[in-house]
């Protein structure tokens, strides 16, 4: 009989264990925030930013973007995501340091030189979906954010944004 609450005991405790460990990981994910507007340049028609900000205590590390054009297409079987990949202007960043007070290094301006209105305005079907992937410096746990863009009337704004770490289009 102690044999049998010995494995019980243990199975107990190796279920706790790793519940404790996997709440402590998601705490050490990093935590990215991507605009709810993408900002349209007033001076170039066809280019536009997406800003980025860093909200964890830590640095961010292995950054990758992925910008589509997504089409809802019709089959036999159902709908599909069509997508075609957008390229952005410049290397993604090596780090993006982590935020301080009153600090902006935390901030990354993507930019997208590709007509985003234009391709939104063709009809309901069409979206820009924006990923990021980045790890966690310290402990390397990664994290992909995502948002999708539908209506060019209400989310894309002509205007550059404002300084800091807020998504206001001046």
């Amino acid at each position: 009989m102690t044999t049998f609450w010995t494995i019980v005991v243990g199975v107990l405790s190796s279920v706790v264990a790793s519940a404790v460990w996997l709440v402590a990981l998601r705490g050490l994910r990093p935590a990215i925030e991507i605009s709810p507007l993408i900002a349209q340049d007033p001076e170039r028609s066809n280019s536009y930013h997406v800003k980025i900000i860093n909200r964890s205590r830590r640095a961010l590390v292995d950054v990758s973007f992925d910008i589509a054009i997504i089409r809802i297409a019709r089959t036999r079987g159902g709908t599909v995501d069509m997508r075609k990949t957008v390229r952005v202007a410049g290397p993604p960043p090596l780090i993006i340091p982590a935020r301080k007070k009153d600090g902006t290094d935390n901030i990354y301006r993507l930019r997208v030189d590709a007509d985003l209105r234009g391709t939104l305005e063709i009809d309901d079907r069409h979206s820009v979906r924006i990923r990021i992937f980045a790890r966690d410096a310290w402990s390397g746990v990664g994290r992909v954010a995502e948002r999708r863009y539908h209506d060019p009337g209400t989310e894309i704004a002509v205007g550059k944004y404002a300084k800091g770490s807020t998504f206001d289009v001046v």
